[in-house]
């Protein structure tokens, strides 16, 4: 289904592409009485300039520590009525080794981690060359935009935790 139907898209049939993308190992995941907390590692492929994803719960999510760095909740004491089941994030230059994500979620505790990896450089496709991007110019550094043409290339997965 076309999103703006006062928009005429081009589709065409295209190759699946053997393009590595991150992988998520579970570390450790224990339950402390209403509260069942997730440590996990991300690592991600070599050339990856951007991972962006979100982590939602199916239950409250108590807290999140996402590279050392602790997330705050963005609801205020005023307005905890609404639980927090959602968090997007960015990061830019992931270090080579990985980075660690740890989620406490309310029980029964399941959540599911989303990731795209942004890499510049189109892959080889059988049948269709390309030319590369000039060594003179830079790639477009922020998301695909309307009228842009970008060399990005997104790996994206789903991660699901829990019950």
């Amino acid at each position: 289904m076309k999103p703006d139907l006062s928009v005429v898209y081009l589709t065409a049939k295209a190759p699946v592409l053997d393009v590595p993308g991150s992988q998520v190992k579970l570390i450790t995941d224990h339950s402390n009485g209403d509260r069942r907390s997730f440590h996990l590692h991300v690592s991600t492929p070599e050339g990856v300039s951007l991972v962006a994803g979100s982590i939602s719960s199916t239950s409250p999510i108590a807290a999140i520590t996402f590279a050392g760095t602790a997330i705050p909740d963005p609801n205020t004491p005023a307005s905890q009525r609404t639980p927090w089941v959602e968090q997007r994030f960015q990061y830019w230059a992931p270090p080579a080794e990985g980075f660690d994500v740890i989620v406490e979620v309310g029980q029964p505790g399941r959540f599911t981690l989303s990731i795209s990896d942004h890499r510049y450089g189109l892959p080889q496709v059988p049948g269709f060359t390309t030319r590369e991007r000039p060594a003179d110019r830079m790639p477009l550094a922020r998301e695909f935009l309307p009228n842009s043409k970008t060399d990005r290339v997104l790996v994206s997965g789903s991660f699901v935790f829990g019950l």
